[in-house]
């Protein structure tokens, strides 16, 4: 799979979505059967929600005055159809349901006051499911910056394309999921719209297929240089990670006091002669995990051997600052988490794609137009280890594919799968890896 394979959608401004939102009516295009399939949507998507909570099918509606508010009372006719009970605003909560929240769209700018400000007030403090039409109320769809009052949206339905606003700034944090509805724009149209980043499709992402016969080398020789002394735990779980995944081998550089029980990988000391001996055999590198300042002078002579012998890399962790200090690098995918992103502010990206952990998770590729973005969130990777299991996750997807962003995309899959797949509330790194 190459990059232009990776499946996406479009995330833009608001006034590109309305700039050809606005050409193709001119040329023709019905606004009412647009108003008409975007209500039908979002209607058919509350109901899918109902049903999958199991929640009272009444709906508590909100609806504004402008195109927002519109769509909000098209998808009433369509919810009475469904057999739905009906209130306007929030005088029966007691009856409990979902809340309807279409006050406010993309256009939205300045504050939500007054009698409005109430209304999201009670609407947050309801405690029942709050469903927002395109956006949540108060947020701005062009930059994600919201009204010191504004909707805390438990799903939000996004009708086209997704928007700058949902991803950025406060606006990510508005609401807890989203789904992506169709309003009928005809692809003709949807092809002219010019994105700021592409939001990818994880449920159509495809593992790689192996042949039928398979040696253990066909499956990748993933090579780890991870672990210090007080951080041998990194390398365990890098190692690890990198097996559960696929990897057929896994030959960890560690410290020749390393003890934890990691009987799957080949151990090696770390020294520039052990890693240049076994080069030649490795399929990828990762380097970085539970690595200590101490090992600069080691590190930098990893780097130096792979820019003349280049094999496909991955830099995570403790190498991060010392890598992105050369001058001359060699091409790497460099996974920072938000602390780490302080060392690469001001380093070039020519030489290397940024996979920026975090919520959402961001992919910069300097042979790309646009970043790629991940919006799937799960707080319970908030723990530490998390990055070393991705990791190593990556790690075998490179050196199988040897495609660095079809395996940055399907480590994330994996990892997130992997995590959902944890009962604990607040699994461990070590429960996570068993997961995947």
């Amino acid at each position: 799979m190459k990059a232009y394979e990776i499946p996406f959608d479009k995330v833009v401004s608001s006034e590109e979505e309305q700039r050809i939102e606005d050409l193709s009516i001119a040329q023709g295009q019905d606004p009412r059967l647009y108003n008409k399939r975007a209500a039908e949507q979002v209607a058919y998507a509350l109901d899918r929600y109902v049903k999958k909570h199991h929640l009272c099918p009444v709906v508590h509606c909100l609806i504004g005055k402008g195109n927002n508010g519109k769509d909000g009372i098209a998808a009433i006719q369509t919810l009475k159809k469904l057999g739905y009970e009906l209130f306007e605003g929030l005088d029966h909560l007691d009856r409990k349901g979902v809340i309807l929240d279409a006050l406010y769209g993309i256009g939205f700018h300045g504050e939500i006051l007054g009698e409005e400000a109430h209304q999201v007030l009670a609407a947050n403090g309801s405690g029942l499911p709050i469903l927002s039409v395109d956006i949540p109320s108060g947020v701005h769809g062009s930059t994600g910056f919201v009204s010191v009052f504004h909707i805390q949206a438990t799903h939000c339905i996004a009708i086209g394309t997704y928007k700058l606003g949902h991803m950025v700034n406060a606006g990510y944090q508005a609401y807890k999921t989203i789904e992506l509805v169709d309003f009928g724009l005809k692809k003709v149209f949807m092809d002219q719209m010019e994105e700021v980043s592409r939001v990818v499709r994880l449920s159509s992402l495809k593992e790689p297929e192996l042949p039928k016969v398979v040696h253990k080398y066909d499956r990748g020789y993933v090579g780890i240089i991870a672990g210090s002394l007080g951080m041998e735990g990194s390398a365990y779980m890098s190692a690890k990670a990198a097996h559960r995944a696929g990897a057929g081998m896994v030959r960890l550089f560690c410290d020749s006091d390393f003890h934890l029980p990691l009987v799957e990988a080949v151990l090696s000391p770390q020294t520039i002669e052990e890693f240049r001996l076994w080069l030649p055999k490795l399929d990828v590198v990762l380097i970085g995990p539970g690595l200590s300042e101490s090992k600069k002078e080691f590190v930098e002579q990893v780097f130096d051997t792979l820019v003349d012998h280049p094999k496909p890399l991955i830099v995570d962790a403790g190498a991060i600052p010392f890598y992105v200090n050369r001058l001359k690098k060699p091409f790497a995918i460099v996974t920072p988490n938000g602390a780490e992103m302080r060392f690469l502010c001001n380093s070039r990206k020519e030489n290397f794609i940024l996979f920026e952990k975090g919520a959402p998770t961001w992919i910069f590729d300097p042979k790309e137009t646009k970043p790629y973005v991940i919006l799937e969130a799960q707080p319970k990777l908030a723990t530490a280890g998390a990055g070393d299991v991705l990791g190593g996750i990556m790690a075998a997807y490179l050196s199988r594919t040897q495609d660095y962003l079809e395996s940055a995309v399907l480590a994330a899959k994996r990892l997130l799968k992997a995590v959902d797949a944890c009962p604990q509330e607040f699994p461990l790194a070590t429960e996570i890896i068993d997961k995947i």
